[in-house]
């Protein structure tokens, strides 16, 4: 399904965006759609790097 593969790369490039705040709910939607994404390792990846984040509201 493209429009999946190319949703996940967008979420993926949110999870790293400068932003706070798109991180956060970056960090939502994964949450929400993990069963869903075609790259369940690199999504779980960017979870624990969001888990770790500078920004309390985030993690």
């Amino acid at each position: 399904m493209p429009d999946r593969d190319t949703a996940w790369k967008d979420l993926h490039k949110l999870t790293q965006d400068k932003n706070s705040r798109v991180r956060r709910r970056a960090a939502d939607a994964l949450g929400h759609a993990f069963q869903h994404i075609p790259d369940r390792d690199t999504a779980w990846k960017d979870l624990i790097q969001l888990t770790q984040d500078k920004n309390s509201r985030v993690r």
